[in-house]
């Protein structure tokens, strides 16, 4: 088949066309989309402004696409930048730091925007210091600070978790029960939906399928495995201990820290998701995440690796440090944090497709909402 191309490409009137075709069957689902029950009501997410920025966000980068298709240089020309932003009410942006990735965003009041994210390198991951994936930019999205991303993720993830396993709505929360991982941690324990549980039962290398919370401290003493029910999420509101050859499965919001302890003989496995309010330390040969199933680590600060660690896992925070003299580690995921550091030894980050496991996100503990779109040759993250 012969495909002619016009190297000026399609008017932007005809592609304003053809968007506005495509856009308009969908128009109806947005307010929809956009008004789903959150655990604060936002009012202004309901507002007629916000919908017409929502709106404006997405038909401009859906154009955006259709230039690119046609001709992919399209980006480079500032004229064609400035009709979208004129048309669409819209500002378009080079990312600062990470190249082929654009920002399109539409202002709704002096405090908030909306935004959408265009890669036009989505089609492969790439490691940390090669720039951008589809998990980047998908948590990129969701906030411009990267203290606050595991909190908002973990707003984000509740909805639908409580909606999942039919969890009776909780006491309205205040703003300040949703500004921390130890906040929605401590406003999960003083709901009557969930139940306490000990540390004695979390110890007995049994599978943990329940609503369930620790108020307090959590250890997992050595060679016992914390086995939590796929899906189900456990809350613990003050420190994790993993003891040297424990093994955690499964997700867990912890309050404060995270710690597997142990020495260079010991040998821990965490495969599973875990929100932490401080830190997350390793002091034991860590064995984290499957091909089909990573461990991610949202940190709201430090990561530290004290020993060697393999598997597939994905880190953020604001920090990440790798300190083992002569060793030579490798994971396959990515470390997103503000600073990282190799003190000592070696860590190789492989890259792996996020978008292999994203219909998996809901079961991961991970926000699920269609955010991250392929079309052709370039993903987006849908306005928010």
């Amino acid at each position: 088949m012969n495909i002619r191309k016009n190297k000026k490409g399609i008017g932007l009137p005809t592609v304003l066309a053809i968007v506005t075709f495509i856009i308009g069957t969908a128009a109806s689902l947005l307010s929809i989309t956009f008004s789903q029950s959150k655990l604060v009501e936002k009012n202004i997410e309901n507002s007629e402004a916000y919908q017409s920025a929502v709106y404006n966000v997405d038909a401009a980068v859906r154009v955006m696409i259709r230039g690119l298709l046609t001709d992919p240089s399209y980006l480079t020309n500032q004229e064609n930048i400035s009709e979208v932003e004129d048309y669409f009410n819209v500002l378009v942006t080079p990312h600062e730091t990470v190249t082929s990735l654009w920002r399109v965003t539409s202002r709704v009041t002096d405090t908030r925007s909306v935004t959408s994210y265009l890669s036009t390198q989505a089609g492969s991951s790439m490691s940390y210091e090669e720039g951008i994936d589809l998990f980047t930019f998908f948590s990129k999205s969701l906030s411009g600070d990267s203290k606050d991303l595991p909190s908002e993720l973990l707003t984000d993830v509740l909805p639908a978790y409580f909606e999942t396993y039919d969890i009776d709505e909780l006491n309205p929360p205040k703003a300040s029960d949703l500004d921390s991982v130890k906040s929605i941690a401590q406003y999960i324990s003083k709901s009557t939906t969930f139940l306490p549980i000990t540390q004695f039962l979390l110890n007995q290398n049994q599978i943990i399928d329940g609503d369930f919370y620790i108020n307090g401290n959590l250890t997992i003493y050595s060679n016992n495995t914390l086995h939590i029910a796929e899906g189900r999420i456990l809350f613990v509101t003050g420190n994790l201990t993993m003891q040297a050859n424990s093994h955690l499965i499964g997700n867990v919001v912890v309050g404060n820290n995270m710690d597997f302890t142990g020495n260079s003989s010991s040998q821990s496995t965490f495969i599973g998701t875990v929100y932490i309010g401080n830190h997350f330390t390793s002091n034991t040969r860590l064995i984290m995440g499957l091909s089909d199933r990573p461990t991610f680590v949202f940190s709201t600060l430090s990561n530290t690796i004290n020993r060697y660690i393999e598997g597939f896992a994905f880190f953020t925070g604001t920090a990440f440090e790798y300190d083992v003299s002569g060793i030579t580690s490798t994971i396959s995921g990515a470390i997103y944090t503000d600073r990282y550091t190799i003190s000592r030894g070696t860590l190789i980050v492989n890259p792996i497709d996020i978008r292999l496991i994203y219909e998996y996100f809901d079961t991961y503990a991970l926000p699920y909402d269609g955010s991250v779109s392929v079309d052709g040759s370039y993903a987006y993250t849908n306005p928010r």
